[in-house]
């Protein structure tokens, strides 16, 4: 049985399969600018921290108290955990953008 990269999963050495596009060598093989990684991550980051912020604050009623200390704590763990991460990825796409001349 052999895994999707064409070695056996039970040890036993094989010969790498023949993709469509040709190796890793190939010429035809599609190059993206590298600022596309991290512009991706810190957009993918941010709209999980967008997400995750309004999915809480949709718990969020009136007439509960309690329900709306938790929910507001939710939300600042939240920021506390995931904010961070979004500020170094964005920062980090913001890099990769000036090195590539935009």
């Amino acid at each position: 049985m052999q895994d999707v990269y064409g070695h056996d999963v039970y040890g036993i050495p094989s010969p790498p399969s023949r993709r469509a596009g040709g190796g890793p060598d190939s010429e035809a093989r599609l190059r993206v600018p590298a600022y596309v990684a991290p512009g991706l991550a810190a957009v993918m980051s941010a709209a999980l921290l967008l997400h995750l912020l309004v999915a809480t604050a949709s718990q969020i009623r009136g007439d509960d108290p309690a329900g709306m200390m938790s929910a507001l704590f939710g939300m600042g763990f939240v920021l506390l955990v995931l904010l961070p991460f979004t500020v170094g990825l964005a920062a980090r796409a913001r890099l990769a953008w000036t090195e590539a001349g935009g």
